[in-house]
């Protein structure tokens, strides 16, 4: 359904002046995510899985188009509190956005994710980062929290809200594989893991 949407974006995309895919526009946003590890090492000791705040940013250039990070942190105790694992996911990559409707944005993103995890035991402490792959695919959903003013600015001169701080907020909705030792490749903790995230996006 989301491919769907996103094709049925760039084709309408193909008929537009070219000139008017360009843009600037910044966005931040605040997610919950709870993720699932693969690697049944970290559940029998901690847990399977775990919800942690997230935040982020992108910078959208093209209709189509946008580039963008976010990170979050957290930290789980296991063996009745004598042993730590606390964790710190950062994800930088691009996405593919479908703008043919206002109201819904579908995006589908790509990119690297840097892992740095360490584990407190009373024998020994593990430390270090992992480098991996992930894909997401989501919606974003637009609220009516800003509301355009919208008017002729030939007869009444600029909009004022095109100078507003917060033009749009949106739910955003995303559902996230992070890959590790892919082909049986690597070592030590496979840190991959199913994601699903819920939360605001603010469009600057």
């Amino acid at each position: 359904m989301l491919l769907l949407l996103l094709c049925q974006a760039f084709a309408q995309d193909e008929g537009s002046d070219s000139t008017s895919k360009w843009m600037s526009e910044t966005r931040l946003r605040l997610l919950v995510s709870g993720e699932q590890w693969k690697d049944p090492n970290i559940g029998d000791v901690y847990k399977s899985s775990h919800m942690y705040p997230m935040v982020g940013g992108s910078y959208r250039f093209h209709r189509n188009m946008a580039l963008g990070l976010d990170t979050g942190v957290y930290q789980i105790e296991g063996n009745l509190g004598a042993t730590e694992f606390r964790s710190f996911p950062l994800f930088i990559g691009g996405s593919l956005l479908g703008a043919k409707s206002d109201l819904i944005e579908p995006f589908i993103s790509v990119g690297a994710t840097f892992v740095s995890f360490a584990e407190d035991t009373p024998v020994k402490d593990v430390s270090g980062t992992k480098l991996g792959t992930e894909v997401r695919t989501g919606l974003r959903i637009a609220t009516k929290y800003v509301d355009p003013i919208i008017y002729p600015e030939s007869q009444y001169g600029p909009n004022p809200s095109n100078e507003a701080a917060l033009k749009q907020l949106d739910i955003e909705v995303v559902f996230a594989q992070r890959i590790h030792h892919a082909f049986g490749l690597g070592s030590g903790f496979d840190l991959g893991a199913f994601r699903f995230g819920v939360g605001l996006q603010l469009r600057l």
